[in-house]
């Protein structure tokens, strides 16, 4: 059985591979109230709270998107709730379904259903991410690797490496991970190693994940990575200020 500190490690995969997201009842290109400079894509309920999905430079909040939906039911499982899905502009207006292995430069906002009702501060804040960090490890790793193999064919996957765990801020803790996946169509096999950032967020006492999705091709690519997410993170917090 997977434990609940793993679902965000399935949904991290999961959004790796297909690109997918949720379509969700928002109320489209909302203002906060508390500060008129920041627009919301969409504002976000969960757990009884509003949570602000900002518009990102050069990105499209995707998860409305019709040729999204059919891995939907893979990517939540029943275990985490998509808040937001952005898609470089460029991607967005050519996107294909047929080439999920084609894309990188994106981020997945998404909540845990089973820490609903829980709050959470700087202690629990680090405590969850370390036990995300070690559901790359060992045994672990063995009993999510097998639920992914069951849940996709023509896959495989390597085991992951934390490649780094940083804090730029009290509100959130990040691990870079790096990961090969490899797919079989029929006509051959594609490999893609991938960079993720999955960055555990504090915002009114709720844990949040943040994902942001780069392709690896070498040192330089963490870099990049670790540029980008702080640039989305940063305006992820600026729109959600804890109350």
């Amino acid at each position: 059985m997977i434990k609940k500190t793993h679902f965000p490690v399935m949904a991290l995969i999961f959004t790796c591979l297909f690109l997918v997201s949720s379509p969700l009842k928002a109320q489209q290109g909302a203002t906060r109230s508390d500060s008129s400079s920041i627009v919301c894509d969409t504002l976000i309920a969960w757990d009884s709270i509003d949570f602000c999905m900002p518009k990102m430079p050069g990105m499209v909040e995707a998860s409305q998107l019709e040729a999204l939906q059919p891995a939907i039911d893979l990517v939540e499982s029943g275990m985490n709730f998509i808040m937001a899905y952005y898609l470089p502009d460029s991607v967005y207006a050519h996107f294909d379904m047929h080439s999920m292995m084609g894309y990188d430069k994106y981020a997945v906002v998404f909540a845990v259903d089973a820490l609903k009702g829980l709050p959470v501060g700087e202690y629990e804040l680090a405590y969850f991410s370390e036990a995300i960090q070690a559901a790359f490890d060992g045994e672990s790793w063995k009993s999510i690797s097998e639920e992914l193999e069951e849940s996709i064919d023509n896959m495989e996957f390597n085991t992951p490496v934390v490649a780094e765990n940083f804090s730029t801020d009290k509100r959130v803790k990040s691990t870079v991970v790096l990961m090969d996946v490899s797919v079989d169509n029929g006509l051959g096999a594609s490999k893609v190693t991938v960079c993720a950032i999955m960055n555990v967020v504090l915002v009114n006492s709720r844990a949040l994940i943040l994902t942001y999705y780069e392709k690896y091709e070498g040192k330089k690519s963490i870099k990049v990575a670790k540029d980008r997410n702080e640039e989305i993170l940063n305006k992820f917090l600026k729109a959600n200020p804890n109350k």
